[in-house]
């Protein structure tokens, strides 16, 4: 379980339209807590490009913001990236 944080897991989803393809990504609060204060990083659409959303996170920023919506994110190609805390069930 995610414990005193409020919420279990960070969840990710990507949607490519050209593609038509859907990938999620669950990542237990628990594993993030793992990474000893050191950000994640997750970035969507063509790396390095100057329009390209870049997400670093630590387990202490999402335990500050909560659970609920972090990013949305939608590139000129139509590629859709959604990351979200997720709430524990019951709160």
């Amino acid at each position: 379980t995610g414990g005193r944080t409020g919420f279990d897991a960070l969840r990710v989803m990507v949607c490519d339209p050209s593609e038509e393809r859907v990938v999620s990504l669950n990542i237990p609060f628990w594993l993030l807590r793992m990474t000893d204060g050191r950000p994640i990083k997750l970035s969507a659409g063509d790396e390095g490009s100057a329009t390209t959303p870049q997400l670093k996170v630590t387990a202490r920023d999402l335990e500050r913001h909560g659970p609920g919506l972090i990013l949305l994110h939608k590139d000129r190609h139509g590629e859709r990236v959604i990351v979200w805390a997720e709430a524990q069930k019951g709160r």
